[in-house]
């Protein structure tokens, strides 16, 4: 282990022009943070260099006013912002309801796009995202989602499939009882209406 002394004489002797002695260590810190996230699945990469930045440089560095953005593709190809206040959005429908299978853990992300990020169709891979940083990632989507699509009556659809192998790109759609199963699971109660 190298002393504080010993680090800023390293860094000093490769720092570029034009930086501080301050700026310089700063700058070794965060390299130091980016290796130690290299192998991480980068849908939790973001956040741990979040906290680890916080915990490097103190509570000060992040404000708890803002939220912490990664960079998205939508179903449109075109970029966009997921904030990791979603996350805490999806907690607290969790809070209301804790689903019991795969299936309903399914549903409940795909309500949660559809309903508070707006987007009409969901793909498999956004939905596991979402729950993968929930820590309930989904074994299978597309299983989970096929027994929604196959309950009478449907929950969920399947809109759309990029490719042509398993592995496709499948988009799918929250039925109008998929919606109100969810919202009477939400408010507590046991049993759907239809």
């Amino acid at each position: 282990m190298t002393s504080k002394k010993q680090e800023e004489v390293e860094i000093t002797a490769a720092e570029p022009t034009g930086l501080n002695k301050r700026t310089a260590l700063a700058l070794e810190r965060l390299r130091r943070i980016d290796e130690s996230v290299k192998g991480l699945d980068p849908t939790l990469k973001d956040r741990a260099v979040a906290l680890l930045v916080e915990a490097e440089f103190g509570t000060g560095l992040i404000p708890r006013s803002h939220s912490i953005s990664t960079s998205t593709t939508d179903s449109r190809g075109t970029g966009g912002n997921q904030d990791v206040s979603e996350a805490s959005s999806f907690s607290s429908l969790v809070e209301k309801w804790t689903p019991s299978t795969q299936s309903e853990w399914a549903l409940l992300a795909a309500y949660f796009v559809t309903k508070y990020q707006g987007e009409s169709t969901v793909m498999g891979q956004s939905l596991n995202k979402i729950l993968k940083h929930h820590g309930k990632g989904v074994a299978n989507v597309t299983v989970a989602v096929a027994r929604l699509a196959d309950a009478d009556p449907a929950l969920m659809l399947q809109v759309k499939k990029a490719g042509t192998s398993r592995q496709a790109r499948k988009s799918y759609k929250v039925t109008t009882l998929g919606m109100s199963f969810v919202e009477e699971k939400l408010k507590g109660s046991s049993e759907v209406k239809q």
